[in-house]
Formats: structure tokens, sequence, C-alpha cells
């Protein structure tokens, strides 16, 4: 039996997706009409399956003018939902180069008043420089001030006496009225709020969540190229049709679905970088452990993980695959710095030693780590300098974004996902999945094609 879905107020609603929301309720008519104060707005909204005509004239873009997808953010830089959000867009122009576009529109929290850092930024923008304005700004820690963004504005290079004239002669500040206004005359009525190629995701939402409406909407554009469309006239092709603002819809309409991991399926999960593999390519069980160096109970597992390899010797394949959380910085840094310890064949000398810090690991205690393990210490610096290792990072958290992994540390023994147990339930699982791998040596399947021909995804007839 099915019950209907509890009515949560808007502002709750909002929250729970993250979005921060603006002080002045600026939304179109149709979510006015009416008049009565008993109206359900939850019946109003955008339509996650429509798309949108989101105008994109005169907005700072970065990448390709015939990008084949183009993500438009609906952003303020004192929202500190959009400050999470930005990492996560940082991430999917690293997975799509030459591919993605992203756009940015000012929605202003406080439109009389909070105008200050988007007036800021469109004065970095007037010198070429609102992109490094941009991240700079949403790097900062704290309250965005008038001071802070004088030393925003100095460090990303900016003339600092035309930046300062033109915050005090409020040069910006009704364009970016207009841009606000303009965001909400389409219904945008919370921060962040994103369109990928006309399709609404709203909030911080995980990386799996725009992944998964990036890659739909990619293998639509490609399709229209196949079919003549030039690529620098997909954007405008796509959205032409579209909705001009929010309308009624139905009771979660609204809603994008999140990759979530099901525990009846098998998953083709990949192998991922030869030098964080422990063990024969050619074992009969492979276990994908999904991880992040500043996760506690990441750190907790590894006696555990080795009791198992010593138990199962070349019957046991051990990966480990990076999955920085939280959009931490700290995370992401220390999983470059195990992909550059990986070139050198010093990956899992590396990932026990990071785990095994508890504090900062500044440079000088990384390369005393190196140097420590055998490393060249020299290589390992222009590694890092160079983040050499920040594509193979973002390709292990892409591959567990789209699975539906969402905390670490996730497992997978021959695609069967498992989260952490004791070493009596691990044991029992790896030795079902052993007998079923060798069952297939049995018949026949060389022993390098076993992974691939158990990780087919099959789902199970009854949950």
């Amino acid at each position: 039996m099915t019950h209907p879905r509890p009515r949560r107020p808007l502002h709750a609603l909002l929250l729970g997706a993250g979005l921060c929301l603006g002080l002045v309720a600026a939304a179109p008519a149709a979510a006015r009409a009416g008049g009565d104060e008993d109206r359900d707005l939850g019946d109003v909204g955008f339509d996650a399956s429509a798309t949108y005509r989101v105008p994109i004239d005169g907005a700072p873009a970065r990448g390709p003018a015939d990008a084949l997808v183009t993500v438009v953010e609906f952003s303020d830089f004192q929202c500190r939902f959009c400050r999470l959000a930005s990492a996560t867009v940082a991430e999917l122009e690293r997975l799509y180069p030459g591919e993605l576009r992203v756009v940015y529109r000012h929605s202003l929290l406080d439109p009389e008043d909070g105008t200050a850092a988007a007036e800021a930024a469109a004065a970095a923008g007037a010198q070429g420089r609102f992109w490094a304005f941009h991240d700079r700004l949403f790097a900062a820690e704290g309250r965005i001030d008038r001071a802070e963004l004088e030393r925003a504005a100095r460090d990303v290079g900016l003339d600092l006496a035309r930046f300062r004239r033109d915050l005090d002669d409020a040069r910006f500040r009704s364009a970016v009225r207009a841009q606000d206004r303009e965001g909400s005359a389409l219904g945008v009525s919370g921060t962040p709020a994103f369109f990928i190629n006309g399709r609404p995701l709203l909030g911080a939402r995980s990386l799996g969540a725009f992944i998964s409406l990036v890659e739909a909407e990619r293998a639509e554009a490609r399709a229209l190229v196949g079919r003549g469309v030039p690529r620098a006239e997909v954007y405008q092709r796509v959205v032409a049709g579209g909705l001009r603002q929010i309308g009624p819809i139905a009771s979660g309409a609204d809603q994008v679905a999140e990759p979530e991991l099901d525990p009846a399926t098998t998953y083709a999960v990949g192998a991922g970088a030869p030098g964080q593999r422990l063990g024969p390519d050619d074992a009969l069980v492979t276990l994908v452990e999904f991880g992040d160096y500043r996760c506690g109970y990441c750190a907790r597992v590894l006696p555990f993980l080795a009791q198992l390899k010593q138990h199962y010797g070349a019957d046991l394949r051990l990966v480990f695959r990076h999955l920085p959380l939280g959009n931490n910085p700290e995370s992401r840094r220390l999983a470059e710095v195990a992909a550059a310890a990986a070139e050198q064949g010093k990956f899992w000398q590396m990932h026990v030693r990071l785990f095994a810090s508890h504090g900062a690991l500044d440079r000088a205690a990384l390369d005393g780590i190196a140097a420590e393990i055998g490393m060249d210490v020299a290589r390992f610096r222009l590694a890092l300098d160079r983040r050499r290792g920040a594509a193979l990072v973002s390709a292990d958290a892409a591959e567990g974004a789209r699975l539906g992994v969402h905390g670490t540390p996730t497992f997978f023994v021959n695609g069967a996902p498992i989260a952490v147990g004791t070493v009596d339930e691990f044991r029992a699982l790896i030795d079902r999945k052993l007998a079923e791998a060798r069952e297939l040596v049995k018949r026949g399947v060389p022993r390098r094609d076993v992974y691939r021909t158990l990780t087919t995804p099959r789902r199970s007839a009854s949950r």
C-alpha cells in the first residue's frame, strides 16, 4: 500500500534541496495568481522533465561557445549552498573538457542591499577577470564584505583603483539587478539553480545527479549534430521551444532522481588505475573500495582489508578508487598525492601513510613521506605542482557518483555493493562470489575474463 507524500512548506523543500532563499519573493505571475494565502505552492514549480528557455546573452561564460552542453547557473556569492555547488561544477568542467560551457547569472538573495558581491564580480568581468574573481570569492571563508572584495580584487590582479571607483559609483548595480529580474521572471526563487541545456536542477545536488543530466543532454546534442545541426547552434536549437517560466506541475515532477545503489544489482565497476590495484589481474574476486583519506571509517578498515588479502591470497584483488567527499579540498589534495605516488609504483605505501596521519600534512611532511618510502621526491613534487593526478581523481569520483555511491567507504565485491560490515560478513560474500567464479572457470572462462563476465549488470527478479 502506498501513502501520499506529505506536503512540506516551500521553504523547507528548498532548504532540503540545498537552496538559499532570497529575502524578496519575486515569483512570476503563475505562482502568485489567485491571491489565496492557503494556495499550495508545491503545485507550481520547475518540471524536471521539461526544457526551459534560459537566456545566456551578456552573461559570463567559461568553456567553448560550441559546447554540446551548456550549464546555466543562477547564483549568489553570499549563498553557502552556491559555494558547495561551485566545486561540483568545477568537477564537471574537469570531466567534460571541450564539451561543457558554464554560464553564470546573478540571482540575488537580497536585491536591494545585497548586491555588492555581484557588482564586484561584474567589475572584475569588465577587466577580463570575472572567472578568476568568481573562483576566489567562492573559496573565501566567512562573510564577504567590502574588505574581502578588495582583497579578492588584489589577489586576482585587478586595477584596484578602477575596481573601487566602479563599486563606489555603483556602475554595475542596475545590470546585476536586471539579471536578477530575468531569473525571477523565469521562476528562480532560490540559489543555486541550474539549467543543463534548459533542464532544471535545483540546489547543491550530488555530482551523480549532475552527471546523469549532463550525459543525457550530451547524447541528445550529439544526435542533433549527427542530423546536421552545427555545434555552435545546439543550445539555441534545444531551448528554442522551451517553457518561459514555471507553472503548475504534478506532485513530485520537480524531483530529479539521485543515483542510488541497489543491493539486488551487480554493477560493472571499473578497476581504476593499474597502480591502485593490489593482487593479480586474473584474481577470481575483485574488491573495489571507494574511499576518502579524511574519512575515519576508511582508515579503520585497513587492517580488516589486510586480513582478507592474506586469507584469500591470489584469489583476491583489492582496488582503491578516490571519492573525496563534501567538496573537501584537503581530501582532493591527498587523493592527488596518492595518485602521484602511484606514478612511481608506491601507491599502497603512500596509501597506508596517508590514512595513518591525523593532522594536516604540509608539503614538507609529504616530501618526507615520499623520501621515506623510496620515491623520487623531485618527480613527486612536479606531479603535485602540475596536478597530474587531478584527472584520475575526477574519473574515480565520477564513476562513484554514476553508481550512486554517497558515502565512504563503500565496497563492491565482484560488482555487488556492500557497506562496512564484519569480517565474517565480508568473507561470506567473498566466498559466494569465489564459488561463482570457480564455476565459470570450470566452464572454460579464462581467469582474466572472470571479473568482466560476472559484473555484467543483472537485476534480481524479486526485490
